[in-house]
Parts: C-alpha cells; structure tokens; sequence
C-alpha cells in the first residue's frame, strides 16, 4: 500500500511540471475519467476593443517552445506533440493505470507592434482544449511638439510624463518615460497604459550661437508642466484610454540663469545626489550639479526661491538648504550633512488568546529574524523612496529602524499575528497621519500595540457559479480568482482595510479585520487605481457593496452583489 502510495505522488509531481493528465484504469460513476489530450490548439488573436481580428501578431508559449504567426484574419493554429502513453501501477481502488504525458503547450500569449504585451493576456488552457481567443489592448500615446520662443533655432529638450499610482490606498505620480525631442521639436510617447498622466519639460540651455556671448549672460528655458500650470500639482491631468491618442504642445520661455554655488561641510569622497525643488512646491524639473573638486554644489538657476537637498550613500547622510536667486550669482552658506535617523520602534501585544509568539520586528525577506511578531514599512510620501527600510536588532534588544532620510513616511505594519491597533509616534496617529522625519530633530519611537481581538467577514458573491468538482477544474479555472473583495473602511471609522481573492465556487473569506464600520465591495477584476484612504474618490461607490458594523471577535456572513464596473 506504501509503494502504491509513491507511486500516485509521484504521478502528481509529473503532472505538476510537465503537463500530464492521469487517467483512470477503471472508471466509476466516484472517479470520472479525464478528458483526452486533443491533437492540436487553434485560436484567433483579436482587438479587445473593437473585436476585429488581429492579422500578423506573433502567437507563442511563456517558454517559447511554440511560436507562430497569425493570418490575415487573426487565425492560429499548433499542432500538439503526441501524446506519450506510459503504463503505471494501479492502486488498490483502481485510480491509477497509466500517464498521459501532454508536452503542451499549456498557455499561450501574443503580441504585435502598437498593442500592449504585458496587458495580463497570457491564456491558460486544460488538454483537452481545441480553439482559444486570445485579446490584445491597443497601446495608447502622448504625442506633441514644443516650441521655444523668441529663436528660430531648435534644439533638444528632455520631455518626461508621470502615471499616477496608487498604493496603499494613496495616489503618487510615478515616473512612466522620457524622451528627447526631435530636430524639429516634436515627441512621442508610445505603448502606454490607460491611466491618468502628466507631462513636463526639463530646463534646457539656450544654444542659439547668436545669444552666446564669452563672458555674457546665460540663458535658459525652465520647467513646462502642461499645458502652462505655474508648477506640477496644477498641471493638467491626460486621461488615457486603451487605443487613445493625445497630442499637446508645449511652448518654453527663454529666462536668464544665474550662477549658483553652495559649499558642502565635510562632504564624503563618494559624491552625492543633488535633487532641487521650487520653494515650498514638489515640481520637478531644475537640476544642480556637485563639484567634487571644489566640495560645491554647483550649476545655474533663473530667479526664484528654491529648496535644495544633497543625499549620500556610503555613508548615509542627508543635508538641505533653502537658497533665494535674485537676479544676480549666488554663493549661499555651506550646507552641513548630517547622519541618516535612527528610530525605535515598540511592539506592545494585547493578545486575549494565549500564544507563543514572541519575536522580533524584522525587515525585508532577508531578514534573519526568527519567528516575527510584524513587518513595518515606511514608503516616503512623495513616492521618491518607496522601498523596504533596513531594520535590526541592536544591542540590548531594541528594535529600530535603520538609515532612515528626511521626508514624510506612511508607516504600515503587517502583523503576523493578529492586528495592528494603533501606531503612533510623538501623540501622532501613523495610521492616518505620516511620520514626518527633519534634519537634525530627533524622533520619539514607533509605538505599535497589537491586538488578536479581530473580526471576520466571509460568504458568497451574489449570482456566483456553483462549486466545480475538482476532478473537472482546468488549469484556466485555477490561473485566476473569480473576483476580488474590498474591505473598505468608512470615513473616520478605526477599521483597516482588506483585500480578498473569491474562489471559483464564488465564497471569500477577508483577512482579520480591525473592529470598525466597512464597506464591502466586490469585482470582478482587481482595481488597481482604489483610493480608498481619499473620501472624494470613494463617493462613486455610496450605493454600491454593503456596508456593515464589525466588533470584536466578531465572525460576519454576507452576500455581496458585484460591482460591475469600477468607474
């Protein structure tokens, strides 16, 4: 019975890695039989919006063993390898016979110049499937001109966009591409995702031989944020969608540049990175260079008010200046560096149900930590250092967070056990405020008070398809959940948000809830652009998902309707 019982693991094993169906040797009405590895896969490869064929697409496997062109008319076709037939032991119930060893292919994808490639339209598909549909989105693009006043001579200017994101609930502006124009000054931007853009010009040098003079005034051309926004929060908003074509232009303005120096205190040999922002604004687009020479920040600016930082990597430090160009070059103080923060970081339990789970916060997926009580995040409010921050243990036993820079930081915790209650720090609420880290001010520890008390909200997605055996599930069924379901907290409630994936069955179950009032949602495909910490954003979803009250220990059975569209 022991070797039997090899046997059929390792059958299981095989049809993990290679694609292979197990039949068995006597069929009963408890045991269907699987159904045969068809000879061959043919499809048609179409526009996911208009529906038309798409002729000439390159169709493939995701290990390239397979590959083909499609017609004029979109058509595919492969022809399977035969199947290798290998007899097998049969197990005391008769549930193994024989291996059917199907080569594949088991998925397939496609793409094709002005369609986009990593859309998520990789087809998965059981043996016995004979004819696929495979979609591709149109790309979309931002395509325009600029223009430069008061020359007729033309010359290169760097043009970049930005994507908004969302994570964790919060919108940021990403960086998506940049370009450099054209002789005759125009851009594009191609092969883009629907989704919400901006565009910007970088200052650029005026090269118009008859305004250069030796010794004479330099000038230059600032920062565009289109269409002519005074900075980036107020620049226009492009709204892409798949297939869209959005032409701009951008006109530029000749301004004088001034000379700019601001000496660095005990810089290291390293070199630094200089970032520059107008004063009192987040709008790229200015730049500084360092003299490592001269131990100088060094480069030209047109008047205004900026705040400059300067940022070191071995070893990690940080320093600002705020600067006022007016009219005329600029020596400013020296800029002194000061080390990275080093904060701690408090876990307190309040655990009603007794376990043993002592540990220690821990950083990354590296980390050598053993048995962990929670992770802890800082992503960077503007998006710029959204990364995992290094986190040890030091001597004694505090915990801390490492070579933390200034800025302003969500914090998340992602407990093993349990939820986080409360975070906080100095009386602030790092669950709705951000940890705000300056230069040369110290910071009180991240107090974090973890709780196991927590709710449960389960059940089924309203009009859900019934259970499928699992004898009859294809590797389709299984390659992606039937919905997704959003546990949103209302505005000013203490509850914590919650993503769950549904089953094919249709039935879901969330992750422990903080006590609090939610709004339940559910859709079909994962969305991507929820705001769901921003009120304004979440006003389109007031009649949609059910909202319900959850108190401790609570464990919550619903029926939720699908929210069709996101939008």
């Amino acid at each position: 019975m022991g070797c039997a019982l090899q046997k059929y693991v390792l059958a299981l094993l095989v049809v993990a890695t290679t694609g292979v169906v197990c039949t068995p040797a006597q069929p009963t009405a408890a045991v269907p039989p699987e159904p045969a590895i068809a000879d061959h896969i043919e499809g048609t490869v179409i526009n996911a919006l208009t529906r038309e064929p798409i002729g000439h697409a390159l169709v493939y496997s995701p290990d390239h063993r397979f590959a083909t062109m499609t017609g004029d008319r979109g058509h595919f076709e492969f022809e399977r390898p035969q199947a290798e037939n290998k007899s097998g032991s049969t197990t005391q119930g008769g549930a193994l016979a024989g291996v059917q060893v199907n080569w594949g292919p088991n998925a397939l994808m496609a793409r094709r110049p002005g369609f986009l490639a990593e859309e998520g339209q990789l087809q998965f598909f059981g043996p016995d499937v004979t004819n696929l549909t495979i979609e591709l989105l149109p790309e979309a693009k931002i395509v325009g001109h600029v223009l430069i006043s008061k020359s007729e001579v033309q010359q290169q200017v760097r043009v970049q966009i930005f994507r908004k994101q969302v994570e964790d609930g919060r919108a940021k502006w990403i960086p998506a591409g940049e370009t450099l124009t054209r002789s005759d000054g125009e851009f594009r931007f191609a092969e883009l995702q629907a989704g919400v853009y901006r565009v910007i010009t970088h200052e650029a040098t005026d090269r118009d031989p008859q305004d250069i003079v030796p010794g004479g005034q330099l000038y230059g051309y600032p920062p565009v944020y289109f269409p002519n926004a005074p900075d980036f929060d107020s620049a226009a908003m492009i709204q892409l969608t798949p297939g869209r074509i959005q032409d701009i232009e951008l006109k530029l303005t000749r301004q004088p540049y001034f000379r700019v120096r601001i000496p660095v205190e005990d810089a290291p040999p390293n070199g630094m990175q200089v970032s520059v922002l107008p004063h009192g604004s987040n709008s790229p687009g200015y730049s500084l260079g360092y003299s490592r020479q001269e131990d100088t920040i060094t480069g030209w600016l047109p008047s205004g008010s900026y705040t400059v930082r300067a940022s070191t990597f071995n070893p990690v430090m940080d320093g600002k200046a705020t600067i006022t160009v007016n009219g005329a070059e600029l020596r400013a103080s020296s800029m002194p560096l000061a080390a990275s923060r080093t904060i701690p970081v408090q876990v307190t339990t309040a655990f009603r149900h007794e376990n043993d789970r002592r540990g220690v916060v821990y950083q990354g997926p590296r980390s050598n930590a053993r048995n962990p009580l929670a992770n802890v995040m800082l992503t960077s409010e503007d998006g710029q250092n959204s990364s995992w921050l290094d986190q040890s243990l030091e001597a004694g036993g505090a915990l801390v967070v490492l070579h933390v820079r200034p800025g302003r930081y969500w914090v998340k915790v992602l407990p093993v056990y349990g939820y986080a209650a409360s975070v906080s720090s100095g009386g602030v609420d790092l669950l709705r405020k951000p940890l705000v880290v300056e230069t040369g001010v110290p910071n009180e520890p991240i107090e974090i008070t973890l709780r196991d008390s927590q709710a449960d909200i389960h059940g089924e997605i309203e009009g859900s398809p019934a259970a499928n055996p699992a004898g009859n599930q294809t590797i389709a069924d299984l390659s992606k959940p039937y919905a997704y379901v959003y546990c949103v907290p209302t505005e000013d409630s203490s509850g914590q948000f919650s993503l769950s994936t549904v089953t094919n069955d249709g039935h879901f179950q969330s992750t422990p809830l903080a006590p609090g009032v939610y709004r339940v949602l559910a859709f079909k495909n994962e969305v991507s652009d929820l705001e769901y910490t921003n009120p304004e954003a979440m006003r389109r979803f007031e009649s949609k998902g059910v909202v319900v009250r959850v108190v401790e220990d609570q464990q919550l059975n619903l029926r939720v309707p699908l929210v069709e569209a996101a939008r």
